[in-house]
């Protein structure tokens, strides 16, 4: 049987098959990308000072949002940084050093805007 005595199949190109390959194809490199983007962090480091705001927000995907006041020197403006916990006996760790000076919040970035972050309170 060859394709003339059926003429509405064809043998070659099969559009079906050309669109499973594609989407096949877009998951894969989706699930790699999220993979990737979840598990990598590109930076790391230490904030010191007074944890000024901290709230629970969201309305599907609840995180703890913080605000970090650093002063450089005395007197001079303090800058603000803004964190994200995603973990609360982290967060509860945090709230014991609410208003107090010398708190280090110790902070992973990752590339989807995650934060990873860890607080305890600075010995002199």
């Amino acid at each position: 049987m060859d394709s003339s005595s059926h003429p509405g199949r064809s043998t070659g190109f099969s559009f079906a098959r050309f669109l499973l390959w594609t989407l096949l194809t877009v998951l894969i490199l989706g699930g790699g990308w999220l993979y990737f983007a979840w598990n990598w962090s590109y930076s790391y480091g230490e904030r010191a000072g007074w944890v000024q705001k901290f709230s629970n927000k969201g309305l599907i995907c609840k995180t703890w949002e913080g605000e970090i006041a650093l002063v450089a020197m005395p007197g001079a403006m303090p800058e603000k940084f803004e964190f994200t916990v995603w973990d609360d006996a982290v967060a509860q760790k945090i709230n014991r050093f609410m208003g107090q000076a010398g708190v280090v919040v110790t902070m992973s970035r990752r590339s989807d805007c995650r934060a990873a972050a860890s607080a305890r309170r600075a010995t002199t």
